[in-house]
């Protein structure tokens, strides 16, 4: 396993963790259902959206918290 991932490689392992989580828990927790069906990487990537979510905000939202964690 390498130390570093990109952005969008990072999007979708936390995308991944949250799933398992929720899948460990049951399948219960109704916001995190919403959360993991909006969030999650289904398109092709784009420049406005590169992590593919089916919601753009989310992506939006994911790179200003990359940017707050590194900057």
């Amino acid at each position: 396993m390498k130390d570093t991932l990109t952005v969008v490689e990072a999007y979708r392992a936390m995308h991944q963790f949250v799933t398992a989580y929720w899948e460990r828990g049951g399948k219960r927790g109704g916001e995190v259902l919403l959360f993991l069906k909006y969030s999650g990487p289904e398109y092709p990537p784009t420049a406005e959206n590169p992590v593919g979510s089916d919601d753009p905000a989310a992506c939006g939202d994911w790179l200003d918290a990359v940017r707050d964690a590194t900057g």
